[in-house]
């Protein structure tokens, strides 16, 4: 700040000089600053401002906006207290604030002082560059929760009706034996010698979009992982015409759980009903993360693996493909079926963007895109109760200190996998007697559009709109079913 020489102008106002020049009027900066906004078209109801003094956010106020962000990382005098008025010094606090408030980026303007940007650009033009990735990662978040958040209490409500008991995976105490991984990174098809060589001495999970092409290779996997509600995770299950244990939340399509060749093993993945249902059981729970590669690292380390060998999580692309298959599914469905609201939907259309981005890996660097690159930051950013390793030569290897190991060392280190049923235990909730009374409870009420405070707090938590008429008319349908 010792850069930025604070004078006062002829009319009294407060103005900053830099390198000699001055970075707002000398004479009337809040007109200045009411040219500058009337040379902006369309300023939404919520601004996110850099503009260094408060006169951009004092117009702003007086113009009606709804909420202002003001982020300095540089610190000026404050000049304007509002309620309506949020200082944010870091991006991070700008994040919390948008999540917090469950914000998206189609709600905001961004605003900036471009005298101020051009004092510094190598820090100012940095930090708008990170702004707009938190936008998009803040979008994502976002969407999941207001879009899916329904499909997932929908999901729920109506598995619970259907289903007569619920079988659940149980926490575990360590052991030594090793898990591996199986994702759908199209560096997944140059391992498939690798993967049959040691699956013996592994505990072998798969992400739903792999197993059609594990299945053309013969290779079964003891589990697949899935989490995602809508019709994506049915279509790869479909594709699998094999015995499947599936651990997933009870937030999963319905078709799901009719097919003969699948075997649910439920854990809790943290919903409002779900924390009801598994209150008093040892059950295993992972709240929702954006990918359920990060979900299995979570649910592994309750089931007391040490170790987990990960092959295909690519964040990017190989030979310029992000999966294997060449994204079949995308291919056929996303054009033709307006039921497909999944999480890859939505990621398809930031991918639309054409905006790639590079990963770079100590000396590495990976070709990706907007949204992988926002669950590659995710994941490293996060820690791990697990050791994670990846193979030799593998495409990416996601963090320098992640080991890289080959079929020998996985032979020294690993023997033949115990039962999986002396690993792996699980346990029924045969009674859901108390569970649905609540859903009577709940839905009876928004049906009748009259409940109390407690039920409307568990009506938001459960995103249900009261005002939208296809999730009114949806829970009513759901009710008849339960009564």
């Amino acid at each position: 700040m010792d850069e930025y020489v604070k004078e006062i102008g002829r009319n009294g106002l407060v103005t900053y000089k830099y390198n000699g020049k001055y970075l707002y009027s000398i004479y009337d900066p809040e007109r200045e600053a009411n040219k500058y906004l009337n040379t902006i078209k369309n300023i939404k109801k919520v601004v996110i401002t850099c503009c260094g003094a408060d006169y951009i956010n004092k117009e702003l106020l007086n113009r009606g906006v709804d909420l202002i962000i003001s982020f300095n990382p540089v610190k000026f005098e404050q000049a304007v207290n509002s309620d309506k008025l949020i200082r944010a010094d870091t991006l991070a606090d700008v994040e919390k604030i948008l999540l917090s408030r469950n914000i998206h980026s189609s709600q905001i303007s961004i605003i900036y002082w471009p005298l101020l940007i051009e004092t510094n650009k190598s820090v100012y033009l940095n930090q708008l560059k990170k702004l707009k990735d938190i936008l998009l990662k803040v979008s994502i978040s976002s969407n999941t929760a207001k879009v899916f958040g329904f499909l997932e209490t929908k999901n729920i409500l109506i598995n619970l009706i259907n289903l007569n008991s619920i079988e659940f995976i149980k926490r575990s105490f360590p052991h030594d034996n090793l898990s591996l991984i199986l994702s759908s990174g199209y560096s997944l098809s140059k391992y498939i010698d690798f993967i049959k060589r040691i699956k013996d001495r592994a505990i072998v999970f798969a992400l739903p979009s792999a197993l059609p092409f594990l299945l053309h290779h013969n290779i079964e996997p003891d589990f697949a992982v899935c989490v995602d509600p809508g019709y994506a995770s049915f279509y790869h299950l479909y594709k699998y015409k094999r015995i499947v244990k599936l651990i997933c939340p009870l937030s999963l399509t319905q078709s799901i759980f009719k097919m003969n060749n699948v075997y649910p093993q439920f854990f809790n993945y943290t919903n409002i009903f779900e924390n009801i249902l598994f209150e008093n059981y040892n059950a295993v729970a992972s709240a929702p993360e954006g990918s359920v590669f990060i979900n299995l690292l979570r649910i592994l380390t309750q089931l007391g693996f040490k170790d987990a060998l990960v092959i295909g999580q690519d964040f990017g692309y190989m030979n310029n493909r992000s999966h294997i298959n060449e994204g079949s599914f995308e291919r056929e469905y996303c054009s033709i079926s307006n039921y497909f609201q999944t999480l890859e939907s939505k990621i398809i259309n930031f991918d639309h963007l054409k905006e790639n981005s590079i990963i770079e890996i100590d000396k590495t660097e990976i070709k990706s895109n907007i949204a992988l690159k926002l669950y590659y930051e995710h994941f490293i950013n996060n820690n791990y109760e697990i050791n994670i390793l990846l193979p030799d030569s593998v495409y990416n290897p996601i963090d320098k200190s992640i080991k890289k190991v080959n079929i020998d060392y996985i032979t020294r280190n690993f023997s033949c996998k115990d039962k999986i049923n002396t690993i792996i235990s699980t346990e029924k909730i045969n009674d859901l007697k108390k569970i649905k009374d609540l859903f009577k409870n709940v839905i009876n009420q928004i049906k009748n559009n009259n409940y109390n405070e407690e039920i409307e707090k568990l009506i938001n938590n459960l995103y249900i709109d009261k005002n939208n008429l296809f999730h009114i008319n949806k829970i009513k349908k759901i009710y008849r079913g339960l009564v």
